[in-house]
Parts: structure tokens; C-alpha cells; sequence
């Protein structure tokens, strides 16, 4: 038998980390699949200039990992199945909770950058659509999915991708990308890094810093 769906309003746990600089602009870093935010924390925040507060949240959905002696925390933002080419949970929950959290923290009318590794950066550009004053999204590793997306796309688009990535296609994202950047009414580049694979390596990190 096939499950049903409904949809809850209920209260729900969101954790994060906040590093405060008394900045006038907003770094949100959005990890990838099984990951939690330290991975993207551990490569950006000594990395990032002053001039922007780090928002680093956790996915929603955990996805423990049972060691012997602890539990390891990672986190998922949404679940696809590749299998079937359809989403259990799509990109709306999570944007919308990434949205409602910026708010409560104070930061609903501050400029904000998303920068998303992975699944945070198939994440990006639904969250920013969710937010208000976002200048640039910047996806590293990832996929924007355009046929989900509006005809007009009011911020910034970048994306960095490794060519040897095994695990997100270098060529399908490119030609995802090319679609995009005609809607976007600000600025767009796909910069691509020879012989890079899908990990988050210094080359990752010295690019996207480029673009803040």
C-alpha cells in the first residue's frame, strides 16, 4: 500500500551556529548531504572578512552515523530519489525554516550571500527566494535546478564546480547553469576547476571567497 502525506504545522528543533561580528552583512553557509555545519564552518569562517555575520545551520533531517564510541550527527536538507526522479521532501521546508530562522535572529532586512556546498547548493536559490535582500548566491559542487525556479531570478548566481566531479555531473550542471543565468537580472559566472573532484578542497574556498 502506498503512504500518505499530510502536512503539520507543529513546532520544530533548529540548530545553528551564529558567529556575530557586528556586521552589516550576512554569510549563510549551508553544508552538503551527511554533513553537518562544521564542514563548511571548518573551511570558510577563518576564511571570511569582517564584514559579514556567519550563519551556519544544520539540515533538518539527521542522518546519524553510529560509531563505537559516539554517534556521529550529520544532516540532510531534503530527500530525492534518484531512482525515481522525485522528492520525498522538496526544497520549500527547508528554505522556508532557513527563512523563518534568519528572521528570528534579527537579520530579515541585512544583506545576505548563500553559499552552499552540495545539496546546500541545490539548496541556495530556493532559500534565497525565500529571504529578503539577498545579493548573490554562490553553489559549489551542485545543480541548480531551473525547472523549479521562477522566470526572473532578482540576485547574483555563481557556481564553482571541479571538472572531474564523479558525483555531481560537471556537464549537466553546466548546462543547468546556462539556462538559469538568463533570468537572472544581476550577475552570472560558472567557474570551473580543472582536474578538481566533488570534495571542498582550498581551490573551492579561495574562488568563492573571490566572490564576497
Amino acid at each position: 500500500m502506498k503512504n500518505e502525506t499530510m502536512k503539520l504545522e507543529i513546532e520544530f528543533p533548529a540548530n545553528y551556529q551564529l558567529i556575530k561580528r557586528k556586521s552589516k552583512k550576512l554569510l549563510i553557509l549551508l553544508h552538503g548531504f551527511a554533513q553537518s555545519n562544521q564542514a563548511v564552518l571548518e573551511k570558510f569562517k577563518d576564511a571570511v572578512s569582517d564584514e559579514y555575520d556567519i550563519f551556519a545551520p544544520n539540515g533538518p533531517f539527521p542522518i546519524p552515523k553510529i560509531r563505537k564510541d559516539y554517534i556521529e550527527r550529520r544532516y540532510a536538507w531534503y530527500f530525492f530519489d534518484r531512482h525515481t526522479n522525485t522528492y520525498d521532501i522538496d526544497y520549500n521546508f527547508p528554505a522556508q525554516m532557513i527563512s523563518k530562522m534568519v528572521t528570528e535572529l534579527g537579520y530579515e532586512s541585512t544583506p545576505k550571500t548563500i553559499l552552499g556546498y552540495s545539496q546546500g547548493g541545490y539548496l541556495s536559490p530556493f532559500a534565497a527566494l525565500e529571504l529578503r535582500e539577498v545579493e548573490s548566491i554562490i553553489g559549489l559542487s551542485c545543480t541548480f535546478k531551473w525547472q523549479y525556479l521562477p522566470e526572473k531570478i532578482p540576485f547574483n548566481i555563481y557556481a564553482i564546480h571541479g571538472t572531474s566531479d564523479e558525483m555531481v555531473d560537471y556537464k549537466n550542471s553546466r548546462e543547468h547553469f546556462d539556462i538559469l543565468k538568463e533570468r537572472a537580472k544581476a550577475q552570472s559566472n560558472y567557474i570551473s576547476l580543472q582536474n578538481e573532484t566533488h570534495e571542498l578542497t582550498n581551490s573551492f574556498v579561495e574562488k568563492a571567497i573571490n566572490l564576497l
